[in-house]
């Protein structure tokens, strides 16, 4: 109250004052008394219309002269902002979360919603108060916060891309500019701040298992050649494990696999090896994924480190190895984090392969044998295997045997060819059969050839051939006693595998891991036939046979042989007649050879030289080895010097007088042949 020169009125009588809004309701007032310093009557408010914050216009005159009057604004503002009912959030890092807030007004309740604030806020209203584990003002940028405000509520979004511990302020400043120019009274310059506090925290989402260099892991299976190998068995590789922040599409639960696109250094949260949040360890656990039920092997190396122990944000693990071949699945999981569980991660890594092969057992060298007679126990040069069994087992790098590999597709498994390092041009292998079995706790391949009747072309089969025909080219045995040694192993050479094939170094402690530990008895043969003579007659003269072999520093008998079966076959325009008797009308008559059979320890007498004619005549006769009746080249030998080629053995058959009752004329013992 004041007097008409603007004076404090400081003794009022009855005077009263009336205090009212001008909007019916709006406001209620009880005078609580008159201040006789000041001069001034003292009301309270004691109701007011909604919760809505801004100016509402109030008016003031005597009780007893209403011309005595004055009117102004009274001015409400929101008293704090309620941010998740005050209690902390958790958040996992790069994934945004929906987080009530609402802005309230003053209640006994501390619920009653200013119903008419309609304002957006982001991060930059909020003022950090403190931070686990670094400095805030290196981690404001991870921060996003959208709270758009409507009737004083909101769900608004926050999304941290970092892991640690936040408190902070959300603030908002109410001014009397916020109203317009048209309130009264209201200090310029004065605000009024509105806060609440806002508590959250933060965790790595999961751990990425990727290559040293960052690179994404290979998952290899056992089925497709055309996946990707990781290392072999017992070999040391190294995986980095990366906390990394959640990524869009990404599961809120339960273990994750690394996409490929995880592999990437921007997307560690690296706060989390920074400590502050008490004894962490991470740990690395693998399980068999492939073959299923198969061995899981052992995966050794460091498998445990501290969150705090990291390198540029992520955990590598550089000295790990698995005993055995296949596809594991690899997983890190961690202790919590601030009271918080981190999914664990997980990738299928593979192929895991053998390190070393090696030849193992007894193999079996399928010599030939005519039908019903038993096989021969040896092997002409140019003459054709009817095949070959061995085996070869998979090892890890500890020369260790592992057991999944038996179960690979086969078209994973290693193939493998036979070659003799030292006779390159003349052991001539065929693509072999494979198959890949488990016995006792070993994978072990079964490689073969079979084939009862292979053709006579020893280029064309399982064969070892003779040096180029030359003066001395005969040479061996080998695999015999005294003779020469062969080298006969297995290469890779000429397959097309899926994965690296290696052996492990000979040494007095590792014989040769590619050498087939049985060696062919091989030997260079030659067919004989003596030259013999006789009576004229109808039953012609046997043609003495033997079948020879080199023995090292001659030609001997092959008393090993009784398989070889030689017919009497030749080509009669081939013959050469030595003399015959002009004063016979038959003279010049051809001779044919036939009969023959199965030689007996290395001979024979089974081949019959008949004439045409009976007449008396010598006539040499060449036994066909590689026509229809006989395939038999390898008894070929070089007999005639001038030529560069094999051919064939002859004899010469000297045919006596004729008269029933003569004995034989001529032994044709050699050097009596008249040549």
């Amino acid at each position: 109250m004041f007097d008409k020169d603007d004076n404090p009125i400081t003794d009022i009588g009855s005077a009263r004052v009336a205090l009212y809004s001008e909007t019916t309701n709006a406001l209620g007032f009880i005078l609580t008394g008159f201040d006789t310093v000041n001069g001034r009557f003292e009301y309270q408010i004691s109701s007011k219309a909604g919760n809505d914050y801004g100016p509402i216009a109030v008016k003031a005159h005597a009780v007893s002269d209403s011309s005595i009057n004055d009117d102004s604004d009274i001015v409400f503002a929101p008293v704090k902002f309620n941010i998740n009912d005050g209690k902390e959030k958790e958040l996992i890092a790069g994934k945004p979360t929906n987080i009530t807030m609402s802005v309230l007004a003053c209640s006994e309740d501390d619920q009653t919603i200013t119903g008419n604030y309609n304002k957006k806020l982001t991060e930059f209203n909020l003022n950090n108060s403190s931070f686990i584990p670094n400095q805030w003002v290196d981690n404001s940028k991870h921060l996003s916060l959208e709270a758009d405000f409507t009737n004083g509520i909101t769900l608004a979004n926050l999304k941290f891309d970092e892991a640690g511990q936040y408190v902070g302020q959300l603030t908002d400043t109410i001014r009397c500019d916020d109203f317009g120019k048209d309130v009264k009274d209201c200090p310029t310059g004065q605000t009024q701040a509105i806060t609440g506090e806002l508590k959250f925290k933060a965790r790595p989402w999961t751990f990425a298992l990727c290559r040293a260099d960052m690179a994404p892991l290979p998952n290899g299976d056992i089925s497709n050649p055309s996946s990707a190998g990781f290392v072999a068995a017992g070999d040391n590789f190294a995986i980095n494990a990366l906390p990394i922040r959640w990524q869009s599409g990404g599961a809120l639960s339960g273990s994750i696999a690394t996409n490929d696109a995880y592999c990437n250094s921007s997307l560690i949260t690296k706060n989390f090896a920074e400590g502050g949040a008490g004894n962490i360890q991470i740990s690395l656990t693998h399980s068999l994924n492939l073959p299923s039920g198969g061995e899981t092997g052992a995966l050794a190396g460091t498998t445990t480190t501290s969150y705090t122990s990291a390198l540029n944000g992520y955990y590598p693990f550089n000295d790990l190895k698995w005993s055995e071949v296949g596809q594991i699945k690899l997983n890190v999981v961690s202790d919590q984090y601030l009271g918080m569980a981190i999914q664990s991660g997980e990738k299928d890594l593979g192929r895991f392969y053998p390190k070393y092969f090696r030849t193992v057992g007894t193999p079996e060298w399928n010599y030939p044998g005519a039908p019903s007679l038993d096989e021969q126990s040896f092997i002409y040069m140019n003459q054709p295997f009817e095949g070959v069994s061995f085996q070869v087992e998979a090892l890890n790098a500890m020369g260790n045997a592992v057991q999944n590999y038996a179960s690979f597709e086969a078209s994973v498994t290693a193939g493998f060819d036979l070659f003799e390092p030292a006779f390159l041009d003349r052991f001539n292998s065929l693509p072999l059969t494979k198959s890949w079995h488990l016995d006792a706790s070993r994978s072990i391949g079964t490689f073969s050839v079979n084939n009862a009747s292979p053709s006579s072309v020893c280029e064309d089969e399982l064969c070892w051939e003779k040096a180029p025909t030359t003066t001395g080219y005969e040479d061996g045995p080998f695999n015999k006693s005294g003779g020469i040694t062969t080298d006969i192993s297995i290469t890779e050479s000429s397959i097309s595998n899926p994965d690296p094939v290696e052996y492990q170094s000979v040494s007095t402690l590792v014989p040769d891991p590619r050498r087939l530990s049985v060696q062919p008895d091989i030997r260079f043969g030659r067919v004989v036939l003596n030259s013999v003579g006789g009576v004229v007659n109808n039953e012609g003269i046997a043609i003495p046979l033997r079948v020879e072999f080199w023995n090292g520093s001659r030609f001997i008998t092959n008393t090993d042989d009784s398989q070889a079966d030689i017919k009497g076959s030749n080509l009669v325009s081939n013959n050469q007649i030595l003399w015959t008797d002009e004063n016979d009308v038959n003279k010049n008559t051809e001779v044919n050879l036939s009969l023959g059979g199965v030689v007996n320890e290395g001979a024979s007498r089974s081949i019959i030289a008949k004439q045409v004619h009976l007449v008396r005549q010598q006539t040499q006769v060449w036994l066909e080895m590689d026509d229809s009746i006989n395939q038999l080249p390898w008894f070929q030998y070089h007999w005639d010097t001038t030529s560069s080629d094999e051919s064939n053995p002859s004899t010469v058959v000297t045919f006596g007088i004729f008269r029933g009752n003569d004995k034989i004329i001529f032994r044709g013992e050699s050097g009596l042949i008249g040549l």
